[in-house]
């Protein structure tokens, strides 16, 4: 799906310079409904309002799957197939529309780094 950066966004070590608007690989079998009370929205969906957030300064959680590469969604789709018909979705569409999310890759990578910064300084 196609992930929006808030406002709050530019100005979060995961999310700064990352372009307004781009893909990311969604299973949406949950939903956050609201961010935790004081947490920043960083980045909203058409499905949800808060697929995004940061609660203090070590504290993310994201509604996209950043670990994910097109061929797990593929094979996510592929294992759905039949749940997803039953919710009136065509699969084949779906994966035909699965491709390469290198920003929502760079989110896990800096992620990765900014806990190994972390661990470092004790």
């Amino acid at each position: 799906v196609e992930v929006g950066l808030s406002p709050q966004a530019p100005a979060d070590s995961l999310f700064a310079g990352l372009p307004s608007r781009f893909r990311a690989q969604t299973t949406h079998l949950q939903t956050v409904l609201r961010a935790p009370e004081g947490a920043a929205v960083l980045a909203t969906s058409e499905q949800d309002g808060c697929h995004a957030f940061r609660w203090g300064d070590r504290v993310w959680g994201v509604q996209f799957h950043p670990e994910f590469s097109s061929m797990h969604m593929h094979g996510y789709v592929q294992a759905r197939a039949d749940a997803l018909g039953r919710e009136g979705i065509d699969a084949r569409a779906v994966s035909r529309n699965i491709s390469a999310t290198p920003h929502a890759r760079s989110v896990l990578r800096r992620f990765v780094h900014r806990t190994q910064a972390f661990a470092a300084a004790g």
